[in-house]
């Protein structure tokens, strides 16, 4: 490992050092510490974002391994870590990371949040949700025509992101004060956006995950949450309410807190659900007549 930096940087020989990289994390995690492996090994892979896409490909799922594996480590290298994932998510800086690869990078930094003590995962998470944030907030401020005419693809590439971080940060207390805050810039997504599926999928996926971390620590968001989804259910039908719905109701069911939000819930999805099956049933049936 320690001749790696050492060697040439064409592009396909890159490509393999960075995929060689991933391959021995858990090697490179159980090198004894005095051997100070893993600096050069980051800067080759930060070199491996900038080449091209595929070196950027390999790089990134590199270092979501080393992430994962030596978590530990990475304890003193916080903010050279921010200052890569910054840079890619971000578009700009030279990194060839596409949008897919990117998520890479945020489940790795999402898996070092969850080593920090509270206070610290706090303002890391922020760290990391404000370059995924900014730009769906950029798209309500500028009007509710633009929100709605936007493509699907510009909001759900950062909706997605958000679930990912929502998923891997096990930190339930530091995630639900997260939902609570950007609660609102969701919502206003909810409601302009609300006949598009692909987005409401995305959107659905990201919370599904945020009550799964969180539980009922997401307390005082889940009441909003659940008015929000049987108000649009209503209007739009979208399945992806029900999915998220059914992971409210596991988690929150026996919450005698919850019981008039879930009760309201049940009973209106269930009357549309119902009336909308008795629709396709006619369907079916005058197409067999």
């Amino acid at each position: 490992m320690s001749l790696l930096p050492c060697l040439p940087q064409h592009e396909q020989l890159l490509q393999t050092v960075c995929l060689t990289i991933g391959a021995f994390s858990k090697w490179i995690d159980a090198a004894p510490a005095e051997l100070s492996i893993l600096p050069p090994l980051v800067d080759i892979l930060n070199k491996g974002m900038s080449t091209s896409e595929d070196t950027a490909a390999a790089a990134s799922m590199a270092f979501k391994y080393i992430c994962e594996d030596c978590r530990t480590k990475f304890s003193g290298s916080l903010d050279g870590l921010f200052q890569i994932y910054h840079i890619a998510i971000s578009g700009v800086g030279g990194y060839k990371v596409s949008s897919e690869d990117s998520l890479h990078l945020v489940e790795a930094l999402s898996v070092i949040i969850t080593t920090l003590p509270p206070e610290s995962a706090s303002r890391a998470l922020e760290l990391i949700c404000q370059p995924v944030i900014n730009p769906l907030q950029e798209f309500i401020q500028q009007g509710d025509q633009v929100l709605q005419r936007v493509p699907a693809r510009h909001l759900t590439v950062h909706i997605d992101r958000l679930s990912s971080i929502f998923s891997n940060v096990k930190q339930p207390e530091v995630v639900a004060e997260a939902v609570y805050r950007y609660w609102p810039t969701l919502k206003s997504i909810f409601d302009q956006r609300a006949w598009d599926t692909r987005t409401m999928e995305s959107i659905c996926r990201s919370c599904k995950f945020a009550v799964r971390t969180c539980g009922r620590f997401m307390g005082m968001t889940i009441g909003a949450m659940l008015e929000e989804i049987q108000t649009l259910y209503q209007q739009h039908k979208q399945s992806c309410f029900l999915y998220l719905s059914s992971e409210v109701i596991k988690i929150f069911g026996s919450d005698p807190s919850c019981a008039g939000y879930l009760t309201s819930l049940i009973q209106i999805l269930f009357s549309h659900t119902v009336q909308l099956l008795r629709t396709i049933q006619v369907i079916i049936l005058s197409l067999d007549s």
